[in-house]
């Protein structure tokens, strides 16, 4: 048989045909019976009548081994090759190691962050509730994945979504959807997503749940009134003034409220506190009388020094027309009279006759001369003339 081919068996054949046959795949022949097998490390390259090795065999390629003949195996799972020409698995293979995975015949890549890899063809995704913690060569689950955390919500592998706009974390840090995770936020703040849960400022209550700005979720208190929760304003109250916002501002002191309870501005909120009285502010007002004084005429006082001082009376010293007030009636004999009659200096004096002429000029009782005492200083019968006052002894 000619190079390339080899005795079929046939032991009488009269013809090439009958006698010989191709070489075949992973073999060359030189002729006659001779058919070799590619050696180990080599496998058949397809040629089916090659006469050489170099003719029929092929270098085994990396990532496989091959044992001679047509023999070419893959490296198997989690295996990648050591390089060409491998005759045994052991030879021509390796594991990945771990921390990466299988992704050719010849190579292993790192894990990815959002997996862990114990070695081999497989790399593992992070489950739900858990995402890729950032490492990219993890080999377990604690090393390649982290917890989700309040205000997201984790589908697995690397997916980790931060709750939307107007909703916030609920607390839960494992959470695997939106309706896990996610809470709508509530009248008087606003949530702009994550874990993010604002107040509404000073002045400021919310417009409704579910809102995600400022903008959106909160306004100012109107003039007149103020801030009493996160979703409340109230009617400013006697005594008091409001501009709009947090704070609402008491009468000052020396005024007090006039009853209206939505002012915006203190002229609409205060009035003076008057004469006989005085005021610490907002609606405290305390009078001279309900501790036994008088008003000394300030109308703005802020303490009873300020509004208050002993009370005085005017006294008659001549309750019938006798001589003193009908025939002398001037201010030096008014002054004798009262110190006479009373027994004390008078602060001051006034007398008129009985005709109407006025000594003073201003005072309107004719026929009397009066005496003006703080009050309680004299009791009006505590010293008699009856030399001048036979009808008063």
């Amino acid at each position: 048989c000619p190079a390339g081919k080899y005795g079929n068996g046939t032991t009488n054949a009269s013809t090439e045909a009958g006698a010989c046959k191709n070489c075949g795949n992973g073999y060359y022949c030189t002729g006659g019976t001779a058919r070799t097998a590619c050696p180990a490390g080599k496998y058949g390259n397809g040629t089916t009548d090659a006469s050489t090795e170099a003719g029929a065999c092929k270098t085994c390629d990396n990532g496989y081994y091959c044992t001679g003949g047509t023999n070419k195996t893959a490296c198997g799972t989690g295996k990648i090759g050591t390089g060409t020409g491998k005759k045994t698995e052991a030879e021509g293979c390796k594991a990945c190691d771990a921390g990466t995975y299988k992704t050719s015949q010849t190579a292993c890549s790192a894990c990815g962050n959002g997996y862990y890899c114990t070695g081999g063809a497989n790399r593992t995704a992070c489950p739900a509730g858990l995402y890729g913690s950032g490492a990219t060569n993890a080999t377990t689950q604690a090393e390649g994945c982290a917890t989700c955390g309040n205000g997201y919500f984790c589908s697995g592998t690397n997916s980790r979504t931060a709750c939307p706009a107007g909703t916030y974390g609920n607390g839960k840090t494992d959470a695997t959807t939106q309706a896990e995770a996610c809470t709508t936020c509530e009248n008087g703040y606003y949530c702009t997503g994550g874990t993010n849960r604002t107040a509404c400022g000073a002045g400021k209550i919310g417009t409704g749940t579910g809102k995600g700005s400022e903008s959106a979720g909160c306004k100012t208190c109107a003039a007149g009134t103020y801030k009493t929760s996160q979703t409340a304003c109230s009617n400013c109250g006697n005594g008091y003034y409001c501009t709009g916002g947090a704070a609402r501002t008491a009468c000052p002191a020396g005024t007090y409220g006039n009853g209206a309870t939505t002012a915006s501005s203190q002229a609409a909120a205060c009035q003076a506190c008057g004469n006989g009285a005085w005021c610490t502010g907002g609606t405290a007002r305390s009078t001279c009388s309900s501790v036994g004084l008088c008003g000394n005429g300030a109308t703005n006082a802020s303490t009873q020094a300020a509004a208050c001082t002993g009370c005085q009376e005017w006294l008659n010293s001549c309750t019938n027309y006798n001589w003193d007030c009908t025939h002398d009636c001037s201010v030096s004999a008014c002054q004798w009279r009262c110190e006479h009659r009373f027994g004390v200096a008078p602060l001051e004096v006034r007398c008129a006759n009985p005709n109407g002429y006025d000594q003073t000029g201003n005072w309107p009782w004719n026929g009397y001369c009066w005496c003006k005492y703080n009050s309680g200083v004299v009791t009006k019968n505590r010293v008699c003339d009856t030399s001048h006052d036979t009808v008063q002894c």
